[in-house]
């Protein structure tokens, strides 16, 4: 495909074209997981984690977290690892 957009600032051609062989930086650059439940679609990178109370579990380093609400859970599973909430 051609430019998608040109423009001259400075002296210099800034142009934005389509990359016909982009590579998903997924497969290259993993900084984190996408750790994902949707009941219709497979979203994220594989686990294996039923429910997200067991990944939350895990990531604090708890085998049982059955007393702990959510909020409190998460709180504890911040404390060793970044979390990055994820919305559709």
């Amino acid at each position: 495909m051609g430019t998608v957009y040109e423009e001259r600032l400075r002296g210099h051609t800034i142009r934005i074209v389509y990359d016909d062989h982009a590579d998903s930086p997924r497969d290259w650059c993993n900084l984190g997981a996408l750790t994902c439940w949707h009941s219709r679609y497979r979203l994220g990178d594989c686990h294996d984690h039923e429910t997200p109370r067991d990944f939350l579990a895990a990531l604090a380093g708890m085998d049982d977290a059955g007393d702990l609400s959510m909020d409190r859970l998460l709180a504890r599973a911040e404390r060793k690892a970044v979390i990055l909430r994820l919305s559709l």
